[in-house]
């Protein structure tokens, strides 16, 4: 018996094939699609609001998306002339992975940041010092905190969890810890490095360390911000707010440095990096990985890639005009769930394989407890019993595998570790991942 499939070739031929050959179509249309397809990472517009008249635009920054990649809002100082220049500030948001938007007025003239923790939009401003939040997805606004910066002027808000968010202040060099998204903060004492976390650029390591970098190096944190180790570089870093930090697939740091055009690397959670020679482009405003690969933007709108760990950089587009700005590929690329974002003037793009498609947007931080702390011989897990067969390792800080607990309780014997200080890592079957550190007596 013959089997046949009807191909259209052209609107006015049509031909028949056997069976072998029909098969031999198909594997070839799905390598087609594999290689070229969805699946291949590209850049995405979001179809922001714009502004295409002569001398007017929205120029977005800076951008936030929520953790499970629906909800995104932008600042934009919106400029147009009518004719004459009148320049009012404004916010975009989107609850829906950028499908549609809604503009709204802005509640502050100078944001640090704004931010999501699930469906609520919070808004950090810089000149009247008070943390705003919205329920309504920016519609209206009120206080959260209006004394956050009572002990001195504060950088961004960090948000490790919904109960752990840290900032470090500018002046005092405080730590401060909220447990209640921002409405008290507790002062947790000096930072004890002096370079590297100002909390502008953030990332977290295979192993759970929080590595951040300041103005003239880098730091790593293995208990989530409250106390910080230096991180070793092979040179002292120039003196920049712009730098920023991303891990990739298989664990690597990038340490970007800007406007130096500076790259570092490090295989061994934020602990050590060292320099990596590239012919990085001369217009590099940043660099993140996406994946193992390292994405690159320039301050000319153009974007480049390198798949060899940044020793060398191809151009994936020319320069875009509508999307050049002057904040363009400093401060405005983010990383969120492995997809990277972008935005400019009149223009909000995702580099990626869509982000309601990603099976990372499931993921959430596991919270636990340890006791007792410090212990002995055993330590019990307090919290886990809505977990169904979690998978619990002990790590040391170098991110060792010390431990694996196989038993299926939430009792570890740890009779067997040196004196120390340890990670316990817990990651159920959707991904879900959380760390708390203990210490071995």
């Amino acid at each position: 018996m013959h089997y046949f499939m009807i191909v259209d070739i052209n609107p006015h031929l049509y031909i028949n094939l056997k069976f072998k050959q029909m098969k031999k179509i198909i594997y070839t249309l799905v390598l087609f699609f594999t290689v070229s397809g969805s699946v291949k990472a590209q850049w995405t517009d979001l179809n922001a609001p714009q502004i295409t008249a002569a001398n007017s635009g929205h120029e977005y920054s800076p951008l936030a998306i929520s953790k499970n990649g629906k909800n995104i809002v932008a600042y934009s100082s919106k400029t147009v002339w009518s004719p004459g220049y009148a320049n009012t500030k404004h916010f975009v948001v989107s609850k829906d992975f950028g499908a549609t938007w809604t503009e709204n007025t802005a509640p502050a003239s100078s944001p640090i940041q704004f931010f999501w923790e699930g469906d609520i939009l919070f808004l950090q401003e810089s000149l009247s010092k008070i943390l705003k939040k919205s329920t309504d997805f920016g519609a209206t606004f009120t206080n959260q905190n209006e004394d956050i910066f009572t002990v001195g002027t504060a950088e961004k808000i960090c948000q490790l969890a919904p109960d752990n968010w840290i900032l470090i202040t500018t002046i005092s060099r405080r730590i401060m810890q909220s447990t209640d998204m921002g409405v008290t903060w507790n002062d947790k004492g000096s930072v004890n490095v002096s370079a590297g976390p100002n909390l502008f650029s953030y990332t977290t390591a295979k192993n759970g360390n929080l590595i951040s970098t300041g103005v003239t190096g880098a730091a790593y944190s293995s208990d989530n911000g409250l106390t910080w180790s230096p991180s070793t570089l092979p040179t002292t870093l120039p003196n920049s707010a712009d730098n920023t930090v991303s891990v990739s697939e298989n664990g690597d740091i990038l340490l970007f440095v800007f406007p130096s055009k500076l790259i570092f690397k490090s295989t061994d959670n934020g602990q050590n990096f060292s320099a990596v020679t590239s012919n990085l482009p001369s217009t590099a405003g940043n660099c993140m990985y996406y994946n193992n690969d390292i994405i690159c933007i320039g301050t000319d709108a153009a974007t480049y890639k390198s798949t060899d760990g940044g020793t060398t950089f191809t151009k994936m587009t020319e320069p875009n005009a509508i999307f050049k700005s002057s904040l363009f590929g400093t401060k405005t690329m983010i990383k969120n769930n492995g997809n990277l974002y972008v935005c400019g003037l009149n223009k909000i793009l995702r580099y990626g394989s869509g982000a309601s498609s990603l099976n990372e947007q499931s993921k959430k931080a596991i919270s636990f407890k340890v006791f007792p702390n410090p212990a002995n011989n055993k330590i019990s897990l307090e919290g886990l019993s809505h977990l169904s067969s979690p998978e619990i390792t002990v790590h040391t800080l170098e991110g060792k595998l010390a431990l694996t607990h196989a038993n299926g309780d939430e009792s570890i014997d740890i009779s067997t570790l040196e004196t120390g200080v340890y990670l316990v890592k817990v990651k159920d079957s959707m991904g879900n991942v959380g760390f708390h550190k203990f210490v071995k007596e």
